[in-house]
């Protein structure tokens, strides 16, 4: 317990924020760029094509399709250049550090089983929770979407050379409370003030689910299932006040609201080597927005000060989020130096990332917009690096570039501060770089 002589300024100004505030809806780095620098370079179309330390984030199946151990770290930089209504918008610069490995071992003549773990270290936070003011436009899906840990692990099993399939989870973390407590009052004609805080952070799961098939060498096939997950916040704010001879009771703020949220997503891809050297990969996205709720948070606030109205509550129109289809293309050429010891790759990929969010008609302003992802790799490979480290080491460089549609929407109020509409555009440039050691 802690004494505070503003405990009262502190209590009315937390019931101000959230009971206008607005808990967006996210996903994570994953969904928007891709983890590692190749999946970036391909423009997310490397579905049948992670058989390496990506495995757990990209097909969990992947990993005992693998040919050995592979461990890998990188780091990616993504500026965001936003804009509402031509006023440069406020959504933080990407940064982060992703990191992985896959073991397979064998389990019979052709039984194959691996372990996979990969994770996303964002350099700025762990998670970034904030509440906004529901009337305030802003980028719903970009700005505290790509900031927050990432942590998948997966184990897989390959029965037979041409199949294999894979089990995992994703892991984040809850904000519960069981409440914050303000006292205050005057005793003996002094102010007094006393806060309490008690907060949880429960780990939450979703299935991770793949399936990964080869019928030929130069052709594969895969699914991948993801299920939802998401960051509760739960906070019960209790203000006992107690003055004396001219107010005594409780001010009450129940809060209740979503960030982090991650649909259950669905996804199928194909690709196929043409020639030996080129690779060719596409695929298609499910992500079920549609049952996401809690894009602006719910708030009561109880007065019982002997005072009228005793109940404040604030009523928000459903989210009516959509259901989304993504396609993608990627396609890789390699090219082979000083036989075979080092291999060049160049790599292109395309995807098309429509939004979730309807056009807003009330007071809330959630904004985003349809992407065209551009995307460009290189990548290089050396079999065997020295006598000392006889194994093969890989450096890969990927940029993506997304374009955001120009979009206006006009919301159906009588006095609406936005009377032309909210207008929202711009880019984000990603850049990305990654290490693999094979072993």
């Amino acid at each position: 317990m802690r004494r505070c002589t503003t405990a009262t300024s502190v209590a009315l100004v937390l019931a101000l924020a959230l009971a206008v505030g607005a808990a967006p809806a996210r996903a994570d780095v994953s969904d928007l760029m891709g983890m590692d620098a190749r999946s970036r370079g391909m423009g997310m179309a490397t579905l049948t094509l992670c058989e390496d330390y990506t495995a757990a984030t990209c097909n969990p199946a992947a990993g005992a399709m693998a040919a050995g151990i592979s461990v890998g770290i990188g780091y990616s930089f993504s500026m965001a250049n936003l804009t509402i209504n031509g006023s440069v918008s406020e959504v933080l610069d990407i940064r982060g550090a992703p990191m992985g490995f896959n073991a397979p071992f064998s389990l019979g003549k052709q039984v194959r089983a691996a372990v996979s773990l990969m994770a996303y270290m964002p350099d700025q936070f762990l998670a970034r929770v904030q509440l906004i003011p529901a009337y305030e436009p802003r980028f719903v899906l970009l700005d505290n979407r790509p900031h927050r840990v990432v942590v998948n692990m997966s184990v897989s099993l390959r029965p037979w050379k041409w199949l294999s399939v894979g089990l995992g989870a994703t892991l984040l973390a809850d904000a519960a409370g069981n409440g914050i407590t303000f006292n205050v009052g005057v005793k003996g004609g002094k102010k007094v003030g006393e806060t309490a805080i008690d907060l949880v952070l429960p780990i939450k799961l979703a299935p991770l689910v793949g399936l990964l098939i080869k019928p030929l060498p130069w052709l594969r096939f895969g699914a991948f299932y993801r299920g939802a997950i998401d960051l509760g916040v739960a906070l019960d704010i209790v203000a006992n006040v107690d003055v004396a001879g001219i107010v005594t009771g409780d001010a009450i703020i129940t809060l209740r609201a979503v960030n982090y949220y991650t649909p259950h997503r669905v996804e199928v891809g194909m690709s196929v080597d043409p020639h030996p050297r080129l690779t060719l990969a596409a695929g298609v996205a499910l992500e079920m927005w549609s049952l996401y709720t809690g894009g602006v948070p719910d708030v009561r606030i109880l007065v019982d000060l002997g005072l009228n109205p005793p109940m404040a509550q604030a009523f928000w129109p459903p989210d009516n989020f959509q259901n989304v289809i993504s396609p993608r293309v990627g396609a890789e050429y390699r090219h082979d130096f000083a036989k075979g010891r080092y291999r060049f790759a160049v790599r292109a990929g395309y995807v098309y990332a429509p939004t979730p969010v309807p056009a807003q008609v009330g007071l809330p302003s959630l904004v985003d917009n349809n992407r065209h992802v551009l995307a460009a790799g290189i990548g290089f490979r050396v079999a065997r690096m020295a006598s000392w480290y006889p194994y093969p080491i890989s450096l890969d460089l990927g940029f993506q570039y997304h374009a955001l549609v120009e979009r206006t929407t006009v919301r159906n109020l009588l006095s609406d501060p936005m009377a032309g509409g909210v207008s929202s555009r711009g880019s984000l440039i990603s850049w990305a770089a990654s290490v693999k050691l094979e072993y």
